[in-house]
């Protein structure tokens, strides 16, 4: 797992944020062209590439093929059903730690987050299914940040999200 991922947040967020985002079908290719990105997985609805630097994106399309949204994983721990409760909470504060200095990172360069919390908070964005979220308004789109564990099967996974 990544311990200080705030070079790496801030490389992306300035990378993404001062993109004037559209959401037609031909502005992805653009996109993914001038970012210098790599096609690694082509699967209905998501292509994954890579950065020069190995850092993987995934950019999800409707079924026109318009762009919907991109994530950027930037922490993940592959196999949470594995691990007893206690090891499971405790990876999980984990990646709350690194939820914070993350939004603290992307602070600093878009500025305060329009909304920054959990579930439990009752501006939550009710479009997103995540344990923790900021989102900051920026050109067209939602940058985001998110912890999310959907499932002990699943993967925990923080990641940076561009959508409309």
């Amino acid at each position: 797992m990544v311990s200080d991922i705030s070079n790496t947040v801030r490389e992306i967020t300035k990378m993404l944020s001062p993109i004037s985002w559209r959401w037609d079908k031909n502005f992805w290719h653009e996109i993914a062209i001038s970012l210098n990105l790599t096609e690694q997985e082509r699967v209905k609805g998501r292509i994954t590439y890579s950065f020069p630097n190995n850092q993987e994106l995934s950019a999800y399309f409707d079924s026109r093929e318009c762009l919907e949204r991109i994530e950027v994983p930037i922490a993940v721990y592959w196999e949470p059903e594995f691990l007893t409760y206690k090891k499971y909470e405790k990876i999980i504060k984990y990646f709350f730690n690194l939820y914070e200095q993350a939004v603290n990172t992307i602070n600093s360069i878009l500025g305060n987050a329009q909304f920054n919390s959990d579930v439990e908070t009752a501006r939550y964005p009710e479009d997103f299914n995540v344990l923790k979220i900021a989102v900051w308004n920026i050109q067209n789109a939602r940058f985001t940040i998110y912890v999310e564990d959907q499932d002990r099967e699943v993967p925990i996974i923080m990641a940076i999200g561009v959508e409309e």
